[in-house]
């Protein structure tokens, strides 16, 4: 019983809190008069989420003898601009039953990611080993290729007489530079 009567003083600290951080102005609400307290009243709340003023005093003071539902609850938030965090607590604290299967359901769809990016950082990794060993493999066989392609044109060179201009003056040149 504790429990829960603190449950309903720590919902209602945070839809009063919530409330007076609002303006009737940020809403379209016209404001007559003086206000003795800051934010938004509770029938004007009660009317943006378009419900009545008897029904969200009663989600207010965390009446366990009425059944809200989740939407009710996402429009509480809305109107009420709450943050992310702000909206999970009010969720934990307006329909515990409802949080915890959100929550079950969140762990078991935080699991599913975590083995999706794993699988996909895996395959990441062997997608750069198989990068590197088709580079290796490259330079290999290019290496290989530029040995074939020198010693077939030394072999055609030492086995030929040079018949051909250019070879003679590539020769040549050759000759004299290293005279020099």
């Amino acid at each position: 019983m504790l429990h829960e009567r603190a449950r309903h003083i720590e919902l209602r600290s945070l839809l009063v809190a919530a409330r007076s951080r609002l303006r009737p102005a940020d809403h379209g609400v016209p404001m007559f008069g003086r206000r003795r307290r800051p934010g938004l009243r509770r029938e004007e709340v009660a009317e943006l989420v378009g419900v009545s003023t008897r029904w969200y005093a009663s989600f207010e003071a965390g009446d366990r003898g009425r059944r809200f539902s989740a939407a009710f609850v996402q429009r509480v938030a809305e109107v009420l601009r709450l943050s992310e965090s702000e909206r999970m607590l009010l969720f934990e604290l307006a329909l515990p039953e409802v949080a915890a299967v959100a929550r079950h359901v969140q762990a078991a769809a935080g699991r599913a990611i975590s083995s999706a990016i794993y699988r996909q950082l895996v395959a990441q990794e062997r997608l750069r080993e198989a990068q590197e060993q088709l580079r290796y493999a490259q330079a290999s066989a290019g290496r290989a290729l530029a040995t074939t392609i020198y010693y077939k044109l030394l072999e055609k060179a030492n086995a030929k007489p040079a018949r051909s201009r250019h070879l003679t003056v590539v020769r040549k040149r050759d000759a004299k530079s290293v005279d020099a």
